[in-house]
């Protein structure tokens, strides 16, 4: 009986039917190797409410920003947080009260991917050196993970923070324009300004400035070799001794695997090794991290981070059209 908190042990039969699936060039499910479940993003009436459905994994992120005192290392810079709620319902290998090894993964993937690729414009933030700062919070709850959660997070997390509107601010000061004295001079520039933070009733609320877009692509990468043999690496917490051997010399590498774009729990599960790629439209990678597995060859990693470009620009393109989708339905004005 498995412990609380893990997944279930594929049966044999599964691991037989996935192989020879795969061998044979199509998936359990049916689809390609480089094909991609269905996506759908909806939006709610709140800005900054997104929700991300990729096959069955779902994907719900909220923003919200509060003026606060900047860092003191930071004075010029806004904060940008990011929330990882994974809940109990999401999938079995998670466990209500007790943060497990694979929620803290996504965790800080999740974390890598968004806010320390430096996508927000923090210096944007600014409302007075020194004294006020925007401090935005990404709050990404994940409430099914059946395969590429990440993926979903990501997307997720973007468009949430370009859906999203802060209030606009202004600033005033007692100046003392009246006092012509050096005494109330000196005691109005150490005086702070006040910072007015405007209802969307009086004015319309203002966007938040993004650098870039990074958007993170799930592999599973599957070793002929390993396939092979009688034991399956993720099963039963073996592996086989194929799956660290490198391919004999003059053979070409992308012939001896098998990579799988946005796979579900049970192909990763079996796969050998396990990536993920964060690019952006302009195919600069922010991210790239592999699990398990022999090292790979530098032919397969610009194979993957070929394949990740052209599905990043696949789900920049979805986002963009979401977004116009919304914009349009959406009217943002004064009363």
């Amino acid at each position: 009986m498995p412990l609380p908190g893990t997944l279930l042990e594929p049966s044999l039969t599964e691991v037989d039917f996935v192989k020879s699936s795969l061998l044979s060039s199509i998936r359990p499910d049916g689809r390609s190797f480089l094909e991609s479940r269905p996506l759908s993003v909806a939006f709610s009436s709140e800005l900054g409410w997104v929700e991300v459905k990729l096959g069955q994994t779902r994907v719900l992120a909220t923003t919200y920003a509060s003026l606060v005192a900047p860092r003191s290392d930071r004075p010029y810079e806004g904060i940008l947080e990011l929330r990882a709620e994974v809940q109990p319902m999401a999938g079995v290998q998670f466990e209500r009260n007790r943060t497990g090894e694979e929620e803290v993964l996504f965790e800080r993937a999740l974390d890598k991917a968004v806010r320390r690729s430096e996508c927000l414009d923090r210096e944007g933030l600014c409302v007075v050196a020194g004294q006020k700062v925007w401090s935005v919070v990404v709050t990404v709850h994940l409430l099914s993970a059946q395969g590429s959660a990440l993926d979903a997070a990501v997307l997720a997390s973007i468009l949430s923070l370009r859906h999203f509107r802060r209030p606009d601010v202004s600033i005033e000061s007692d100046t003392g324009a009246g006092s012509t004295t050096s005494a109330s001079r000196k005691a109005a520039s150490t005086t702070k300004p006040r910072v007015i933070v405007h209802d969307v009733s009086e004015r319309v609320p203002i966007p938040l400035a993004l650098h870039h877009h990074p958007l993170a692509v799930s592999f599973a990468i599957f070793d002929k070799a390993h396939m092979a043999s009688a034991v399956v690496s993720g099963v039963g917490g073996k592996t086989s001794t194929a799956a660290t051997t490198a391919p004999q010399e003059g053979g070409d590498e992308l012939e001896n695997i098998i990579i799988l774009v946005d796979p579900t729990p049970l192909e990763t599960t079996l796969c050998t090794s396990k990536m993920y790629v964060v690019a952006n439209v302009q195919g600069e990678i922010c991210v790239l991290d592999k699990a398990g597995g022999r090292p790979l060859g530098e032919g397969v990693l610009q194979r993957v981070t070929e394949i990740a470009r052209r599905r990043v620009k696949e789900l920049a393109a979805v986002m963009e059209a979401e977004l116009q989708r919304d914009a349009r339905d959406r009217v943002l004005e004064v009363r």
